[in-house]
């Protein structure tokens, strides 16, 4: 969205909304003023901005009151709270009553403030593109089935036209939901808090084109940093192909990949792009690279060592400009060790890799990821109106430990939403607790009355898992160091003040975490 839009900002003190008029103006947008949720709604009705900044604590009427009045208006004009009162539960109220984000004032990252407003313009720059272009698609469906119907001695083959006509329609709307998903800010949920380190990681690799492997298990995300990645590189304007290895069939992978030549064998009735040629100058994504047959292993590195492919019975190398993130919820060193993975294709993908934490080592975004997939999941199934959590539910789903990760988690907030009859609360009090809670001692925080870990265990338990990706190792590509994003040195004083043993001292862990 240009940065001609208009913001209008509601607080009820004169120095914060010429402090904010201020930075505002300095970066190129228009400012409209009011000192209360009353004028704040009229200004909205007289100016018609594209952005509102708001602010809680206000007289006449508070900002609570304003943003419900407001969504009753209008659900396309973005609302980002700017207040003082830095509550977890005020975020949340906020959040649920239609805000797009929340920030505490006064506002000391101006530059991180700069991106929260110019990603949520684009958001709903995004949202309303997707609108007009649905319905001008569906305009013309519908005028082309008006002369369908009106041209009776061509009935057959207009009829034809029209299917293929909405199938094009269909899939156009996948692909817009597909890429308004992707450059959401609300997509990636704990990029402030649990999955901070991966953002960074992020922020430093998605301008290079260095291969990037992603390590976790299943359901944590991975596809959602690919998209990240992908989407803030270079690359975002080109293609991005997503490729599951353990879900097309062996006999079918070669051809899948690579394409094959028409007449290549039985059944190639003509010639066909394999998903490689289709990356082009763009990104692909293999996902469960650890099923890869050893065959098809040989070929990926020959492409990355060549930059080239060729299909399958063709005899012409095809050069192809890609950038590959690999995604695996296996430990591959001991693929590797076993023989199921070449070595070499390993140290090939390695060069970047990230790792994604579980969703029970980041059980503050928790909170967040429910509120996020409950507004999804109330628009996918059409809800008159969103559902609302019942008492002790945040504390219930934050217990559990979450085997499946964040898709266990929008699984189950999809399920209870079909199952809820009479507009009842959603309580999830069927949800099991954890198989042992007492293997993760804590401290109560004082609201809430919710188990956490001290922070100290959980950074000895998050150096752990990576010396155990990095084989021990701290040094070098692969290392500890460069999967947490430290300084060699840095990684080492810390673990000398958490008691992590390194080095030779680090060979009876291991030995202990072997057996």
């Amino acid at each position: 969205m240009s940065q001609s839009a208009k913001v209008l900002i509601v607080d009820d003190e004169e120095l914060i909304r010429m402090n904010l008029r201020m930075l505002l103006e300095d970066l190129g947008y228009s400012v409209v003023e009011a000192a209360n949720g009353r004028e704040g709604l009229d200004a909205f009705d007289r100016e018609g901005p594209d952005l509102i900044l708001a602010d809680l604590r206000m007289p006449v009427m508070d900002g609570l009151s304003m943003i419900a009045r407001l969504r009753e208006k209008s659900t396309e004009t973005p609302v980002i709270v700017v207040s003082g009162t830095g509550t977890v539960q005020h975020a949340i109220d906020s959040l649920r009553l239609g805000a797009w984000d929340y920030v505490i004032k006064p506002v000391e990252d101006v530059k991180g403030f700069e991106v929260v407003i110019e990603r949520t313009l684009e958001k709903a720059r995004l949202m309303k593109e997707n609108r007009l272009y649905r319905e001008h698609l569906e305009e013309m469906v519908r005028e082309r089935t008006e002369e369908l119907r009106k041209a009776h001695d061509e009935l057959k083959l207009r009829h034809q036209e029209v299917s293929r006509l909405k199938d094009m329609l269909a899939d156009d709307n996948r692909y817009l939901f597909s890429e308004l998903r992707s450059v959401s800010g609300d997509e990636i949920i704990g990029s402030d808090f649990g999955l901070k380190t991966v953002i960074e990681m992020v922020q430093q690799v998605a301008p290079l084109d260095s291969p990037v492997l992603l390590l976790g298990e299943t359901g944590t995300g991975k596809e959602v940093i690919a998209n990240a990645i992908h989407y803030s590189s270079r690359r975002k304007d080109g293609p991005f192909i997503k490729v599951n290895c353990g879900a097309i069939p062996e006999t079918l992978l070669d051809s899948e990949l690579f394409g094959h030549e028409k007449g290549a064998f039985t059944g190639a009735i003509s010639q066909k792009r394999g998903r490689f040629e289709r990356a082009n100058k763009g990104t692909i994504f293999l996902d469960e690279i650890g099923e890869l047959p050893a065959q098809a292993q040989v070929r990926l590195l020959r492409v990355l060592q060549s930059k080239e492919i060729e299909r399958v019975g063709g005899t012409t190398s095809i050069p192809v400009d890609i950038r590959i993130i690999s995604a695996t919820n296996r430990n591959l060193q001991e693929t590797v060790a076993s023989g199921r993975f070449r070595e070499d294709l390993w140290f090939r993908l390695n060069v970047f890799p990230i790792m994604i934490p579980p969703l029970r080592q980041r059980r503050e975004d928790i909170p967040s990821l429910v509120h996020h997939f409950i507004d999804r999941k109330t628009k996918e199934l059409k809800l008159r109106e969103r559902p609302v959590l019942g008492h002790g539910a945040i504390d219930r789903l934050v217990a559990y430990d979450w085997p499946g990760n964040v898709r266990e988690l929008e699984n189950l907030i999809e399920r209870a939403l079909i199952q809820r009859r009479g507009g009842g609360m959603l309580s999830f009090e069927t949800l099991s607790a954890p198989q042992d809670p007492g293997r993760h001692e804590g401290k109560r925080e004082a609201r809430g009355n919710r188990t956490v870990l001290p922070l100290d265990e959980m950074t000895v338990q998050h150096i752990r898992q990576a010396l155990e990706m990095a084989g021990g190792k701290i040094n070098g590509p692969g290392g500890a160091a460069q999967i947490l994003g430290l300084n060699p040195n840095t990684l080492r004083s810390r673990m000398n003040k958490l008691g992590i043993s390194f080095g030779r001292k680090s060979l009876k862990w291991r030995l202990n975490m072997e057996y």
